[in-house]
């Protein structure tokens, strides 16, 4: 849920930018080390 949100707020601000890929990468690296 915390993940979806997540990108859904980067989304609607930035859009399919840079920071919001990378953003969405560490959030990725993060669930997978938990």
């Amino acid at each position: 849920v915390l993940r979806s949100v997540a990108t859904q707020n980067m989304g609607e601000e930035n859009g399919d930018s840079i920071e919001n890929i990378i953003y969405r990468y560490f959030l990725n690296r993060i669930y997978r080390v938990k």
